[in-house]
């Protein structure tokens, strides 16, 4: 039985065992309350397959300038008995932080054709319901009460369940393995509300869009095969 990138959701929960082994890294790295995910990019090496156990490595670094802080990089290697299986990328931002020197170029994509795949709704209990299963509690996923804390008007839907939704609803359209998914975060997808999922055709190589109302943009991605 072949098994793609998101059956058993196998890309996501790795990520949140990951989140969990990442509570570990030394007490030098950025609190994770009101810290804002920008961009994730995950690698699929090998099909997962009949995989009993696994090895994860977790690791911050490239702290960089950003117009609204400081971003850094979590990056996360898995490997099987046979090797490296599966890694990821995600980048996040610390607001309020000041660190010298200028701010990186950053290029936006050119925008692709897409078609409409399907849409759904955002509950206003899914950072909460998300919380118990990954351990995020992060206070700006939680309610619009705890969001505000951080300056936010309402609770925002976690950028990893966003993209395992996505993903989930992407299964028929991507390879099985020995591909990479890269999503970059744009507008916080506000609770409760519905999304819609724009995509290309199947194959080896794709992009993808999730947007709401009133012409936001919520997320932008692409798969590729890994190079």
């Amino acid at each position: 039985m072949a098994h793609h990138l998101v059956d058993g959701v196998e890309a996501e929960i790795i990520h949140m065992l990951a989140g969990n082994h990442g509570d570990r890294l030394p007490r030098t790295s950025p609190p994770a309350a009101g810290l804002i995910h920008l961009t994730n990019r995950i690698r699929l090496l090998r099909p997962m397959g009949s995989v009993t156990q696994l090895r994860i490595g977790v690791y911050v670094h490239n702290l960089q300038k950003h117009p609204k802080g400081a971003t850094f990089e979590v990056v996360t290697q898995v490997d099987d008995l046979l090797g490296p299986i599966w890694e990821a990328e995600s980048t996040l931002l610390c607001k309020g932080v000041e660190l010298p020197g200028d701010l990186p170029q950053i290029n936006d994509p050119a925008p692709v054709a897409l078609s409409e795949l399907t849409r759904w709704y955002a509950p206003a209990d899914i950072g909460r319901r998300y919380a118990k299963v990954s351990g995020d509690y992060n206070p700006i996923h939680l309610s619009a009460a705890s969001a505000k804390l951080f300056g936010l008007p309402s609770a925002i839907a976690h950028g990893l369940w966003i993209k395992a939704r996505t993903l989930a609803a992407l299964n028929s359209h991507l390879p099985a393995a020995n591909v990479e998914v890269f999503v970059a975060f744009k507008k916080p997808v506000r609770l409760p509300g519905e999304v819609i999922l724009l995509s290309s055709e199947a194959g080896s190589s794709g992009d993808f869009q999730l947007n709401g109302h009133d012409g936001l943009v919520h997320l932008i991605g692409n798969w590729r095969p890994v190079s």
